[in-house]
């Protein structure tokens, strides 16, 4: 088993402990342990104050649900950590049948260490021991204490490979009682290595897994901003209160951007190097945010706005680029922190088109072709509708060419229409 590291460490109290091995005595269920099983290095595994040298393995459990509970369990019980952490030397005081501490490190009278009581042999070692100060119906509550802690059983959901959806449904079920970590600690702790998961690089790792490219981290805290609503361009310096997770905010972020590369794919948008300009990214982001499933019809009036705006450019008739997001984003989600006042996903759509009025399309011109122009992206999107093929008539995978070649991959295309071909 292996815990990841998360942003926060082990936050039980002895009182936290205690419960928990009163639980267990008492029969009480004490949830599911939710693992993910992949592979992982060698290295050192964090437990609480406890720290084990591992080795490299392709089957481990990774602990995605239940740091709190495993840490407790493997400290308390465990025979080679006693003293690492006085919460976790816990003692079950024979004379109230209930779970106790060490008193200023002295073990209390007439008290079993829990460690001491999992394994039957150290058990009978130790009533052997303490056997003169015990009374007779001890004996039969010590026995009863064994029974329960090797008996007991704690329910685990395992989720195996790299179904990182299937994990987040099954995390947010499970996980909705007792002192939680977010969604965002431990996903980006799984997916996103040692970054801090409260940062737009952090983002844009995770979203790689969608081949679209790396996003400018610009643009993904200006999506992170659109979601939270209001002024797109405010100061993130001031942004969060000190009741608030910023890994959170990010994490929606990051489902929100899935959503809305998803919807640029199903337009054809390939790839980031195939995208005009990156403005409609984050009124995409809060739009799919508020609005996670909209209409058909709907989706068809987005699609409209992106198009208009790319082919006209976005910001040309209305006063540049800057108050262009602005009131993009107003439009979608206008109040901070007040997604109850966010329009109608049909009268976000509606103001966004009023913004970008249809104009006669301008004619493309195809010499000075450089691919960071935005008329040549539009250009090699049409260029790329037409599924272009490799020599031997197979399908050229695209987004994994400008994946391994960036947009230089376009080189050595051929574009077939009817009787005519070209290099582009």
């Amino acid at each position: 088993m292996r815990v990841p590291t998360f942003q926060r460490q082990f936050v039980w109290g002895t009182k936290d402990v205690r419960n928990l091995f009163d639980s267990l005595y008492r029969g009480f269920p004490v949830g599911t342990f939710l693992l993910w099983r992949q592979k992982a290095p060698a290295g050192t595994v964090t437990l609480g104050p406890i720290e084990l040298q591992v080795s490299k393995t392709s089957n481990a459990f990774w602990v995605v649900d239940g740091q709190q509970r495993i840490t407790s369990l493997f400290a308390a019980l465990s025979p080679h950590h006693k003293g690492v952490d006085e919460r976790f030397e816990i003692y079950f005081d024979l004379a109230t049948e209930k779970f106790i501490n060490s008193r200023r490190g002295a073990a209390p009278p007439r008290s079993i260490p829990v460690r001491e009581a999992l394994e039957t042999r150290s058990l009978l070692n130790w009533l052997r021991r303490n056997g003169d100060e015990l009374e007779a119906d001890d004996f039969d509550l010590a026995d009863r204490l064994g029974g329960a802690l090797r008996d007991y059983r704690i329910p685990a959901y395992i989720v195996s490979g790299d179904n990182q959806a299937l994990l987040r449904e099954v995390f947010d079920r499970v996980n909705s009682a007792g002192k939680p970590i977010s969604r965002a600690q431990v996903f980006h702790a799984l997916f996103a290595g040692n970054e801090e998961p409260n940062s737009p690089a952090a983002v844009v790792r995770e979203l790689r897994r969608l081949r679209f490219g790396d996003l400018e981290e610009s643009r993904i805290v200006q999506s992170m901003l659109a979601l939270r609503g209001g002024d797109v361009m405010r100061d993130i310096r001031f942004e969060f209160g000190g009741d608030e997770d910023p890994a959170d905010w990010f994490y929606q972020t990051e489902q929100a951007l899935s959503r809305s590369i998803e919807f640029l794919k199903s337009e054809g948008v390939r790839h980031l190097l195939l995208v005009p300009n990156t403005l409609p990214i984050p009124v995409l982001a809060v739009f799919f945010h508020i609005h996670p499933d909209p209409e058909p019809w709907t989706l068809r009036l987005l699609a409209r706005w992106l198009w208009r705006g790319w082919v006209h450019g976005f910001g040309r008739t209305e006063g540049g680029q800057t108050p262009t997001l602005r009131r993009a984003i107003r439009a979608v989600n206008p109040k901070f922190r007040n997604p109850g006042d966010a329009p109608t996903e049909f009268e976000a759509v509606k103001s966004l088109l009023e913004f970008t009025p249809d104009l006669v399309a301008p004619h493309l011109p195809l010499d000075n072709f450089r691919t960071n122009f935005a008329n040549t992206r539009l250009t090699l999107l049409a260029l790329a509708s037409l599924k272009p093929r490799h020599p031997d008539g197979t399908t050229i995978d695209i987004e994994e060419q400008l994946e391994l070649h960036a947009i230089a991959a376009w080189a050595q295309t051929v574009v077939a229409t009817g009787n005519y071909s070209s290099r582009s």
